[in-house]
C-alpha cells in the first residue's frame, strides 16, 4: 500500500525548494487544495479558501463528482455541504486523495467519493 502525501505535508520540501532556488513563481509556495487556510489569497491562483470548513480549506470548484478533470493529480471532485447552513447547501469541489484517515489533516476524514470511487479528504 502507497502512502500518500499531501503538499500541505511536504513544508520542509518547500523550504528546502526555497532555500535552493527552485521555485519558479508564487503559486510554488503557496497552499493549494486540501491545504488550510484564513483568506482566499493563502491558496494558489485560481483557488479559494472555504473559510466556514475547519481550518480553512484551499480548493476550486468542478463539474463532476467522482472526476479528476480540472482538479489535478492526488485530487478528485466531490460534493461538500457548505457548513454556514448545515449541509443543505452543496457545491461540488476539488478535494485530495485519501486511502485512510490518517492521510488527511485534522478536522477532516477519508471518506468515499460520492458518484464515483476512490476517497477524499471530507471535513468531519
Amino acid at each position: 500500500m502507497t502512502k500518500v502525501i499531501h503538499p500541505w505535508l511536504a513544508t520542509g520540501m518547500v523550504t528546502c525548494a526555497l532555500a535552493l532556488g527552485a521555485c519558479g513563481d508564487d503559486d510554488a509556495v503557496l497552499p493549494t487544495i486540501g491545504a488550510a487556510c484564513g483568506g482566499a489569497t493563502m491558496c494558489a491562483s485560481g483557488e479559494t479558501c472555504l473559510a466556514d470548513q475547519p481550518g480553512g480549506l484551499c480548493t476550486r470548484s468542478c463539474a463532476e463528482s467522482g472526476s479528476a478533470v480540472g482538479c489535478g493529480a492526488g485530487y478528485m471532485c466531490d460534493r461538500l455541504g457548505l457548513a454556514a447552513d448545515g449541509g443543505a447547501t452543496t457545491m461540488q469541489i476539488c478535494l485530495a486523495l485519501c486511502e485512510r484517515p490518517e492521510d488527511c489533516r485534522a478536522g477532516y476524514t477519508c471518506s468515499g467519493v460520492s458518484g464515483g470511487s476512490g476517497s477524499v479528504c471530507q471535513p468531519l
